[in-house]
């Protein structure tokens, strides 16, 4: 099922429909492909998106999440020069906190992974290092 949303909110629509189609097809499994933008944490624009950051980039990642197993993501910076295209140095991330796949944990009955919550509270709470909770 390929999808393009237009916007964060389309991103979330589009995520509780993809729910639905696991619930659907019982399927135990989901593989995202996705091209997305990453940016440093801003701790004066805590709420800030990484598409808008001026330092952002943008990556290739391919997400694997099961419903018995940890989420697996690989990434890779896509660096452009001219009209070429590169990838840069793929990154495997374990038990890698996805959040806009939490309702596929919702429609398989899982819990949402408590280092997932930790990462929230801290960035919630203006933490300096949140990613110091992620896996890696």
């Amino acid at each position: 099922m390929a999808q393009r949303p237009r916007d964060q909110r389309d991103k979330y629509l589009m995520m509780r429909g993809l729910a639905n189609e696991v619930i659907q097809l019982s399927a135990d499994a989901v593989v995202e492909i996705a091209e997305s933008w990453i940016a440093p944490a801003d701790p004066k624009q805590p709420f800030m998106n990484a598409s808008d950051s001026p330092a952002r980039k943008e990556q290739l990642t391919g997400t694997l999440v099961s419903q018995s197993g940890a989420t697996v993501q690989f990434s890779a910076e896509i660096q452009r020069h001219g009209d070429k295209i590169e990838l840069g140095e793929t990154h495997i991330h374990r038990d890698f906190a996805s959040f806009s796949l939490a309702p596929v944990y919702e429609a398989w009955g899982r819990p949402i992974p408590e280092h997932w919550l930790k990462l929230v509270r801290q960035l919630s709470s203006g933490s300096d290092h949140p990613s110091e909770s992620q896996p890696k």
